[in-house]
């Protein structure tokens, strides 16, 4: 019966471990998938404003209100001419993880960084 006991701890572990490892990466690519839509938010809000304006200025902070809007880290913008694109690139703090978030070496996984990119069309 000890024996019996034995195995079975050593099963609930080993799928507790598993859950955990699952629910952390899955949660990553989750926020990885679904900041690249995020991202053209941003970008296009920019682009929108910068039409508007013609003030680079301007657009970094349309973008900057709207990435705090949606509760993204805004961090870099470019401009190119032509075609006229406006690119933002953005980081995603990937929420609800076990493990990232306590292992200092993994701490880099807590955020997603990724670009998105607005088109003028005429």
């Amino acid at each position: 019966m000890k024996d019996f006991l034995g195995s079975l701890l050593k099963i609930i572990i080993i799928i507790a471990i598993a859950i955990v490892l699952v629910n952390d990466a899955g949660n990553y690519l989750l926020a990885k998938y679904n900041s690249g839509d995020k991202a053209k938010e941003v970008a296009r809000e920019a682009l929108n404003i910068y039409r508007k304006s013609r003030s680079l200025s301007t657009a970094k902070l349309a973008a900057i209100r709207k990435a705090q809007e949606i509760g993204v880290e805004f961090k870099s913008l470019e401009y190119e001419p032509v075609p006229p694109t406006m690119e933002v690139t953005i980081v995603v703090p990937v929420k609800r993880t076990v493990l990232l978030s306590r292992i200092e070496q993994l701490k880099k996984y807590t955020k997603v960084e990724v670009g998105g990119e607005a088109q003028y069309e005429y």
